[in-house]
């Protein structure tokens, strides 16, 4: 996932952790076993954007500042059943420093 945001305009470096929730052991999203096939769980993506494109060299300054559009999602092939996806931002993104400096 990291490589294809990367590869868009509007993204610079990225760092992508992927968690299960709330784990194998103990499945489902507050335990429940999805009805469909049975299985249990489901992931949490945390993107944390480190490098922005900017107006400094390219960037933004210090890197990582500014806010990312949010990301879009095509859930033509999500199945399951309640099976859902949610774009949550935990962090906002900081304004970058500008203007003159001597």
């Amino acid at each position: 996932m990291g490589f294809k945001l990367e590869e868009m305009s509007t993204i610079g470096k990225v760092d992508i952790k992927r968690y299960e929730y709330p784990s194998s052991s103990t499945g489902g999203w507050g335990n429940q076993i999805v009805e469909t096939d049975g299985t249990r769980g489901g992931y949490e993506w945390r993107v944390r954007f480190l490098q922005n494109p900017g107006s400094y060299n390219g960037k933004t300054f210090p890197g990582g500042s500014g806010n990312v559009d949010g990301i879009t999602f095509d859930m033509t092939d999500l199945t399951g059943t309640d099976a859902d996806v949610e774009n949550v931002i935990l962090t906002p993104g900081s304004q970058p420093l500008s203007g003159s400096f001597a």
